[in-house]
């Protein structure tokens, strides 16, 4: 899986936006983060840092890499609104979203 699929999931496991994420990490606008999520680019070694700084328990190895787990310390993710359902882990959240990008590219 391509890092753009993994700043995709990592948007989507902390509930934000394109916009707002792109906000949350200290970016002027959507743009950068528009083109690594929707055309596959790359990330900037100022972008990644960027998001590290915002989201200090990301694992680097797993975002630059796809090795290990998304968060450094296992964490419960209690977020119902989003239909997360209750004491649902991240790596369970982490493999639906897989599951939902595998579904999206299978009908592409």
């Amino acid at each position: 899986m391509d890092v753009h699929k993994r700043l995709k999931i990592l948007i989507e496991a902390v509930g934000l936006n394109i916009t707002t994420f792109s906000k949350e990490i200290g970016l002027a606008n959507n743009v950068t983060i528009l083109r690594i999520v929707k055309h596959g680019n790359s990330p900037s070694f100022k972008v990644t840092i960027m998001i590290k700084s915002r989201y200090p328990n990301l694992d680097l190895n797993w975002f630059l890499n796809n090795d290990g787990e998304m968060w450094l310390d296992k964490q419960v993710w209690e977020n119902e609104e989003e239909g997360i359902e209750e004491n649902e882990t991240l790596d369970e959240l982490i493999k639906k979203q897989l599951n939902s990008i595998k579904e999206e590219e299978e009908e592409e």
